[in-house]
């Protein structure tokens, strides 16, 4: 294993519908083949403004 992504699922808002903690831990390597990336097309445009407002802080 050359590294791990975490994915903790919580709360309804989230997709679960029975309040649980819940994780995936997936273990990784070069090119194995796993998109592993977050697909929330609707947040693209609030997570830009944020990155935005972030980066103009720390400048």
């Amino acid at each position: 294993m050359k590294g791990v992504n975490l994915l903790n699922v919580n709360d309804e808002s989230a997709g679960h519908s029975i309040p649980h903690f819940h994780i995936h831990i997936i273990s990784r390597k070069k090119d194995d083949g796993i998109d592993a990336s977050l697909t929330f097309t609707g947040a693209k445009q609030g997570l830009r403004i944020v990155f935005k407002k972030v980066r103009k802080t720390n400048c």
